[in-house]
């Protein structure tokens, strides 16, 4: 039976916009699978990478060139919302959920660190044995369920950011830190200046929440070394 990337493959399907990068990759796959194993430890590495980068141009994060495909993985797997709404437990699914999809970025990176080993990508002698099928279909798999997880998960918090009506009433510790820093005073009256800011201008609201909120995920959690 010929190897499908059945999870990336949906993903394309339900995202045409996704662009043709993806399509190319994951054809690459499915053709060396079996033919040329050795290869996929690059092309399905090279999958993941893509996906990631993709995005985050998508959410207007800057890439750093120089980062290592498992950070730059684990970053977005951070990132991202995994879980879902609706369930009493969510905040415990949400980190389960992250830590099996730092499970998967880590399988891909062990695996992944098998093509720098001499002869198993090139640069071995010829009677060498090699990576087979079944390495480079576990490969594939990690990297085709991790790649899908995140891509799906990342589109699905756009979609539902854009739906969602946000209420200046929903974010009282921003409030009050921009009430505290600018105080609005015009004669002898004073104003909320977050208030101010909401009512005539959201846009500009939802970029200094949007700062205010990255800015805090930053911060080394208490009792976190510096």
């Amino acid at each position: 039976m010929a190897f499908v990337m059945q999870q990336m493959r949906a993903v394309i399907e339900r995202f045409p916009d996704s662009g043709n990068g993806f399509r190319r990759e994951i054809e690459a796959i499915e053709a060396n699978v079996e033919t040329n194993p050795h290869i996929c430890l690059g092309l399905a590495r090279g999958l993941l990478e893509s996906c990631c980068k993709t995005i985050q141009v998508e959410r207007g994060e800057s890439i750093n060139q120089n980062e290592g495909l498992p950070a730059r993985a684990k970053r977005e797997i951070d990132r991202i919302r995994l879980g879902f709404d609706g369930h009493p437990d969510a905040p415990a699914i949400e980190t389960h959920l992250t830590a099996l999809a730092t499970g998967l970025n880590d399988a891909v990176a062990a695996l992944s660190r098998l093509s720098n080993i001499q002869g198993l990508r090139h640069g071995g002698a010829a009677n060498w044995a090699n990576a087979t099928k079944r390495h480079a279909a576990l490969l594939a798999s990690a990297a085709d369920a991790l790649s899908a997880f995140l891509f799906e998960c990342h589109r699905e918090e756009l979609h539902t950011a854009d739906e969602i009506v946000l209420r200046y009433e929903d974010e009282p510790e921003f409030n009050t830190s921009i009430d505290e820093q600018w105080p609005v005073e015009i004669a002898a009256y004073r104003y909320d200046a977050s208030e101010v800011l909401f009512l005539l201008d959201p846009d500009a609201y939802k970029a200094e929440l949007a700062g205010w909120k990255a800015t805090l995920a930053e911060q080394p959690a208490e009792g976190e070394a510096q």
